[in-house]
């Protein structure tokens, strides 16, 4: 996706962005995308994180 991210980041005049892919079990995938907020979707093990984004 490194490619696919940079050309839609180009596409809409913007130089830096989050995606978020998201699977499950059932292999049914959501990906999500923002440029204004990077920290969106942080994710973390830091101070008993889970390691799964935040928020999402």
């Amino acid at each position: 996706m490194n490619e696919t991210g940079a050309a839609l980041l180009r596409a809409l005049g913007k130089e830096t962005g989050v995606f978020l892919l998201t699977v499950d079990t059932g292999a049914q995938y959501d990906i999500r995308f923002d440029w204004d907020d990077l920290d969106r979707w942080r994710i973390t093990k830091l101070d008993g994180g889970t390691g799964l984004p935040a928020g999402a």
